[in-house]
């Protein structure tokens, strides 16, 4: 039966392979910029960040494509924190995007889609066969990093709480020994996954945060290494990081937050007054060291243009000498 059917359609795929290729033989190169595009468009996720901004002009999908959209946002910044050549696991993977995602752009990427529900899973599954990445992307039902395989040497945990997150990781510490970098999203307690990850023989390597529609995405990379962090560094980031102007807006709302929540505690818990008080003048002197370095950097800034625009004027000056006595 099989022979049967090849030999039917052997000669239709052929006549489809001919046209095809007389077609672009013929145009002498006309269709190949739409099929650059295409492939493009194709490869790089692009047809997600469509889907995503037509979904957002229509009231009803509105939620979905700002999900959609700033899901796509993150995993774009994942990709660029992964190690490169790498084997791995997305914890959580929900409907497996990211693996999609890295499949597409890392040939020699292998990648574990796992989660500890089925539903998601059967949505990944449907999502991997659609762009035919069944032989790069393997499907795995379990809690955390317990699906890790000996091959794995990257794990990618996103869009959960940072508390839960440590959970995951620390109580499978025992499958550490090969990892070289984890990346994590957290939605919140960024204290407890920089903390407890740390203490496993691991390093802060990278921080980045993105904005999208009032709602913030913070990715952290840690790399094997051993460090001492300062306890305002595990709150806040480093210094380096801070630097980064949408952080230094998401930490300014955080000031807020907690002064609001310093106020309404009464008086006689003086314990909990004192523990935010402490966060509130890390976090008060950081965003006040960085408001200053920024005054300063744009301080300098406009002494360089000045500069620049004093230079050109003398140059304007000379030029115009010049052709006078040319003249």
């Amino acid at each position: 039966m099989s022979d049967f059917l090849n030999n039917l359609f052997r000669g239709y795929d052929y006549a489809i392979l001919s046209f095809l290729h007389n077609l672009a033989s013929n145009a002498k190169g006309f269709f190949t910029p739409f099929a650059t595009i295409i492939s493009f468009i194709t490869e790089k996720g692009l047809i997600f960040i469509v889907l995503a901004i037509i979904l957002m002009l229509f009231k009803k999908t509105r939620k979905i494509g700002v999900c959609m959209f700033g899901a796509v946002g993150c995993g774009a910044i994942i990709t660029n924190f992964v190690l490169k050549d790498s084997n791995v696991i997305d914890v959580g993977c929900d409907h497996a995007l990211l693996c999609i995602y890295l499949a597409s752009n890392y040939p020699n990427m292998r990648l574990i889609a796992s989660d500890v529900r089925e539903g998601p899973l059967k949505q990944a599954k449907a999502n991997i066969e659609k762009y035919g990445l069944e032989d790069r992307i393997t499907l795995k039902l379990g809690d955390g990093i317990a699906t890790i395989d000996n091959d794995t040497n990257v794990i990618v945990i996103s869009g959960m709480g940072g508390i839960t997150i440590a959970d995951i990781i620390t109580k499978n510490k025992e499958k550490l020994d090969k990892i070289d970098q984890i990346v994590v999203s957290p939605n919140n307690d960024f204290y407890a996954v920089r903390s407890e990850i740390t203490k496993l023989g691991f390093i802060i390597d990278r921080e980045e945060v993105i904005k999208e529609r009032d709602k913030f995405y913070l990715i952290i990379s840690f790399v094997k290494g051993k460090k001492k962090y300062k306890k305002r560094e595990l709150y806040f980031g480093s210094k380096c990081i801070l630097y980064d102007k949408t952080l230094r807006e998401y930490y300014k709302g955080q000031f807020l937050l907690l002064f609001n929540k310093y106020s309404r505690l009464p008086d006689k818990r003086i314990f909990a007054k004192h523990k935010i008080k402490i966060k509130i003048d890390m976090l008060a002197d950081d965003i006040d060291m960085l408001d200053k370095k920024q005054a300063r950097e744009e301080r300098k800034m406009k002494r360089e243009a000045k500069r620049l625009a004093r230079i050109e004027k003398r140059q304007a000056k000379k030029e115009k000498k010049l052709l006078e006595k040319s003249k």
